[in-house]
């Protein structure tokens, strides 16, 4: 499952007047991954039985339902999602030859994966830069607007998407936006009133595959800019 396309939700609806559906936006299912682990363990009983915990621990059911980092290394990439352990079994013919294969499935919830490297791009108050999505799927950055700043407005003018706030951040504060979690707050207050009707819905203002220019315009100050922090990201 790591390298398939996960199911897709089908946004198209029938055509009333004629054959087929109207086309409409496809949105990936949550994905799937399964994996086969073979153990051969030390002859010490002690350190068997502790490595078995630990993986037990590892793929575990958390208690608040938290994700995991799950990466996996393919012939030439590497590649991380945020995953639960779904399933586990391990049969215990063989324990006493401190030996068992493992069978394993995770689900990641956001179907995408993520390059490890992080990016951070910084734009100044009335100026453009470029972030470059190297996938081949939008995927969602966490910006960070530093006060003092006056009615912010961040544009990916490449796709035409426009985030803008009627706010004054303070000299020292911070307005935290992630796109991926949909909330937008200020020093960790929620600030998302401040949006104005004019933006697109937070969730929306993603960076495309590709080159994606950002622009950042504000009423006064913002000679902090703001930052972009994203991963390029596969489906």
């Amino acid at each position: 499952g790591w390298d398939d396309l996960p199911e897709i939700d089908s946004g198209n609806a029938p055509r009333s007047a004629r054959h087929g559906s109207w086309s409409g936006r496809d949105y990936a299912q949550e994905r799937t991954v399964s994996a086969t682990i073979a153990i051969d363990g030390p002859r010490d009983s002690t350190a068997w039985v502790l490595a078995m915990r630990n993986l037990r621990r590892a793929l575990g059911v958390s208690e608040d339902g938290s994700e995991q980092t799950l990466t996996i290394r393919t012939l030439g990439e590497t590649l991380l999602a945020r995953a639960k352990a779904q399933a586990r079994v391990m049969p215990a013919g063989l324990y006493g030859q401190r030996w068992t294969v493992v069978s394993v499935r995770w689900v990641c919830p956001d179907p995408r994966r993520y390059d490890l490297q992080q990016q951070s791009v910084t734009v100044d108050a009335g100026g453009t830069d470029d972030c470059i999505n190297d996938g081949d799927v939008s995927t969602s950055p966490r910006i960070k607007v530093f006060g003092p700043v006056a009615n912010p407005v961040i544009t990916n003018t490449t796709l035409g998407r426009i985030l803008r706030f009627v706010v004054n951040v303070e000299d020292g504060q911070l307005l935290d936006i992630d796109t991926n979690a949909g909330t937008v707050t200020i020093d960790g207050e929620d600030a998302m009133d401040t949006l104005s009707s004019l933006s697109v819905p937070v969730e929306e203002w993603v960076l495309g595959a590709g080159t994606n220019t950002i622009s950042y315009s504000v009423s006064s100050e913002g000679s902090s800019g703001i930052e972009l922090q994203f991963r390029s990201s596969y489906l």
